[in-house]
């Protein structure tokens, strides 16, 4: 069994409903462990349902409990499901937001790319009023605006720097 730390792992980053979660479904086809960023969340925001409300909760947790906090929930998780898949082509995770955050992620595993999946605003905005998750914005006006705060939260700089 190779080690954890030395498996190929792709970090896939991207705007809102940009398909990061469909190259998920494509990897974990092809025996990759995969991992959406928004599972490190759920216990902290499963009883919330506005985006503002997660962002700051999110925010807050960072706040008191460190930036890699949530990181080092991700690379637990990772732990879990290679213990359950040890015969994987490699692992996925998507949704990395912070350079922080990225950089740490990467500085763990020795075989690790990124990946920044675009596609353009018409085309995400129809997938997010396809997808109705509770949380996404239901107008043009609001994905707009979702989209830029996400820019403005980090994503952006992770988009330049990786």
């Amino acid at each position: 069994m190779k080690n954890i730390f030395s498996q190929r792992f792709i970090v896939v980053i991207g705007q809102i409903c940009c398909g990061k979660s469909l190259f998920l479904k494509v990897a974990n086809k092809n025996n990759f462990i995969t991992v959406d960023w928004g599972e490190i969340f759920s216990d902290y925001i499963k009883d919330k349902t506005d985006r503002n409300e997660i962002h700051n909760t999110i925010i807050s947790t960072i706040q008191n409990k460190g930036r890699l906090f949530f990181v080092d929930r991700l690379i637990s998780l990772v732990r879990n499901k290679y213990k359950e898949k040890p015969d994987t082509n490699g692992i996925v995770v998507s949704g990395a937001r912070y350079p922080s955050e990225l950089s740490y992620i990467l500085g763990q595993f020795k075989n690790s790319a990124v990946l920044y999946i675009h596609a353009e605003t018409n085309i995400r905005y129809k997938r997010c009023l396809k997808r109705k998750r509770i949380t996404d914005p239901n107008d043009l006006f609001q994905f707009i605006r979702a989209d830029l705060q996400e820019l403005k939260n980090g994503l952006s700089e992770v988009i330049y720097d990786f």
